[in-house]
């Protein structure tokens, strides 16, 4: 979160090879099943989040995707986060209190959920109901996905972020107070998903902002340690079975600020921001001291790791208000190629 509120100009370098870019006026004719949606939140208050669409085997980038398949209509105020059901993406924007449902072929409106105060992620419980954070408000909404209403709340006590559903439990982390600054921000609390209720919580450290399961079903959690740098930041390693810690790994400083927790499709391997980015394998001891990839001074904002090949998409800000660019890179570190998007890339979902 402490690096949110930091705009820097950074210059961009380009390596490798760029990916062929389309008109942004004219819809693409998506034919592979195959891609990334890349989600641009634009500039708060401006109504200039935009959708790209990168296809996986052309190696094209589509930006303006929803724009041009909607009659130029706008996707909103800053566009946050994403989910993918079937042939329905669930797309969150947070600004404009909505979430947009797309048909994810033609990228063209199916519905508008409406209704809520400040949206920040979804999670697909079952085929008929999802949840969804809020970063204001002390309540989960309960979608219904097949009507497209909101059908109901759980009164959480205080703000969410990023959820993680296991069986038949989501876990929430509580990562800002901004709106609520007499609730403790340094839990992530426990919802049973069969009746929709708060049934339990775990005490970490200030602000965790990132939340992933792993292939033994063990839940990962990054913490910031909070914006005013008031704990050392930390990862937790957690059984989700009996909601118990079985590992804390401290960061070496307290002037440090991870974020972004992801994992690779095979659940054995953590990446993370942290001044560039940090790679983990869940067995380890301990933290890693180095990074795999460095900055290099671009503004990296956004994480994202195809759940299929394990390739890197890593978005770069700029200064928050020219188009930004997405970085690929192996696993290893290795880089394969660019592209430009729009401003502010902050979110990857993957079609497969």
């Amino acid at each position: 979160m402490k690096k949110l509120f930091v705009i820097v100009i950074a210059s961009i370098f380009l390596f490798g090879s760029c990916n062929k870019d389309e008109d942004t006026n004219v819809l693409p004719v998506i034919k592979s099943n195959n891609g990334v949606f890349i989600l641009n939140e634009g500039n708060f208050n401006q109504l200039n989040g935009t959708l790209s669409y990168f296809d996986t085997d052309s190696n094209i980038i589509h930006n303006n995707v929803f724009k041009n398949a909607n009659n130029d209509n706008s996707l909103g105020d800053i566009v946050q986060s994403m989910v993918i059901k079937d042939s329905l993406g669930f797309i969150v924007i947070n600004n404009s209190s909505k979430i947009e449902v797309i048909n994810i072929n033609n990228f063209k409106t199916v519905n508008t959920i409406t209704g809520f105060n400040s949206p920040r992620h979804i999670s697909i419980i079952d085929d008929n109901k999802a949840y969804v954070s809020d970063m204001y408000g002390a309540d989960i909404y309960i979608i219904n996905i097949q009507n497209y209403t909101i059908m109901g709340n759980i009164n959480m006590g205080k703000p969410t972020e990023r959820m993680v559903k296991y069986e038949n439990k989501v876990f929430a982390c509580n990562w800002t107070n901004f709106a609520m600054p007499n609730v403790n921000n340094n839990t992530v609390q426990i919802i049973n998903t069969i009746n929709d209720s708060l049934v339990d919580s775990i005490v970490v450290t200030k602000e965790p902002n990132s939340i992933v399961l792993d292939k033994n079903n063990n839940l990962w959690v990054l913490c910031s340690g909070g914006y005013m740098n008031d704990e050392l930041p930390a990862l937790y390693k957690i059984n989700p079975e009996n909601n118990t810690i079985i590992k804390k790994y401290d960061f070496p400083s307290i002037n440090t600020s991870p974020s972004k927790l992801e994992i690779n499709g095979s659940g054995d391997t953590l990446l993370f921001f942290n001044s560039g980015i940090y790679k983990m394998q869940i067995d380890e001891d301990n933290l890693p001291l180095n990074n795999f990839i460095a900055n290099d001074g671009k503004m990296f904002y956004g994480l994202g790791i195809d759940p299929q090949n394990s390739i890197l998409y890593v978005s770069d800000a700029v200064d928050y208000t020219q188009q930004g660019y997405v970085f690929r890179y192996q696993l290893n570190g290795s880089a394969i190629d660019s592209f430009k998007v729009g401003i502010i890339p902050g979110y990857f979902c993957f079609k497969k």
